[in-house]
């Protein structure tokens, strides 16, 4: 079963949906930490809810046009924020701050959401050894932008509820054991949907063994060969992704060599993955 994000649109009300299947990065994340049972349900549906909420992430930057941001975007709200330059010394960007509210992670943040974006939201998260999977339905602004936020014409808030019936009728069970297309057709059958072309979240982490040279050489040799003497070799852990990196006593003296190419993969000698 491979990873897959759907992301759809109900054409006659003002909501979006997105499902999410991950199974092959949830095994990949199970096999890098030896999580106890609790926590490992947990992680499994921060997974999911991880993914449905990063596939709608503002744009953070200025390398993009605003074609291509539109298109990244879709359909849902698009806000563009000026970001000068030029600041004043220390000072920081507005910050708001919500409380942590609900007996799970889906009610938390449905809470986040409703207080921090002002968008009615509903999710539904499951997970098991095999498989994370996740639902998200979110009422789009009315018109107007964010002056439209508070508006509803009542159509609006009886087509929201509707959607949202069809969805509380999905059971834990039935999430774990069926495919997101196959929940889809079961829930929303009678409903006019749009469905976009499907995404492919991916296990990645920032860690190379690049930067973990980096990391061994602003240490000093000094440092490097005390710890080459106690321990033999050295094994660098990511904390995030579990990734190991093995350095031995000749790893490290090429680390210190005064020809030591610092834009290049460094060989392998114990690299574990």
């Amino acid at each position: 079963m491979s990873d897959k994000l759907q992301k759809f649109l109900f054409e006659n009300a003002s909501v979006r949906g997105e499902l999410v299947e991950i199974s092959e990065t949830w095994q990949q994340v199970q096999a890098r930490h030896d999580y106890p049972k609790a926590v490992k349900a947990l992680l499994g549906e921060m997974l999911s809810a991880a993914a449905l909420l990063s596939a709608n992430l503002k744009f953070n930057g200025d390398n993009a046009t605003l074609r291509q941001l539109v298109h990244e975007h879709g359909n849902g709200r698009f806000v563009i924020t000026l970001d000068p330059h030029e600041k004043l010394p220390g000072q920081q960007p507005y910050q708001g701050v919500v409380p942590l509210d609900g007996d799970n992670i889906a009610t938390v943040i449905e809470n986040y959401m409703l207080r921090s974006e002002q968008l009615d939201t509903k999710i539904w998260l499951a997970a098991n050894d095999q498989v994370s999977r996740g639902l998200l339905l979110q009422k789009l602004p009315g018109e107007g932008g964010v002056e439209g936020l508070g508006r509803d014409d009542g159509h609006e808030l009886e087509t929201w509820n509707h959607v949202v019936v069809l969805a509380s009728t999905l059971k834990n069970e039935e999430m774990l054991e069926t495919d997101i297309d196959t929940l889809m057709r079961r829930l929303f059958w009678e409903e006019d949907i749009r469905v976009f072309d499907p995404q492919q979240p991916q296990f990645r982490c920032t860690c190379s063994r690049d930067k973990v040279a980096g990391m061994l050489q602003m240490l000093g040799k000094a440092e490097i060969d005390h710890a080459l003497t106690e321990q033999g070799k050295l094994t660098i852990h990511c904390d995030f992704c579990g990734q190991a990196y093995g350095f031995d006593a000749v790893d490290c003296a090429q680390l210190f060599a005064v020809d030591f190419p610092t834009e290049r993969s460094l060989p392998a000698s114990d690299q574990l993955h």
